[in-house]
């Protein structure tokens, strides 16, 4: 640890957004497809772990499942007429 404060930690690479590297569909897409994995995933712990955990926790999984399906129908709703078409 001592070595670390000593020479001082390395600097880490700048990284640019995903929005600036990827086009803006296909980084639509990668969030959709984020989110559907963050739904599933708190699906499979909310099953999983009912009963096992307290309802607070289990009420907080919920919470984070909700907000994220709202997240992906805010994607998937269209933002003008235009996009519609």
């Amino acid at each position: 640890m001592s070595f670390l404060v000593k020479r001082g930690l390395p600097r880490l690479p700048k990284v640019r957004p995903i929005a600036s590297t990827i086009d803006g569909k296909a980084a639509m897409q990668t969030e959709e497809i984020m989110l559907e994995a963050e739904i599933e995933f708190w699906r499979h712990m909310i099953e999983s772990r009912r009963g096992t955990v307290s309802e607070q926790a289990t009420e907080r999984m919920l919470y984070a499942c909700q907000l994220a399906e709202r997240k992906l129908l805010m994607m998937e709703k269209p933002s003008s007429p235009q996009q519609a078409q």
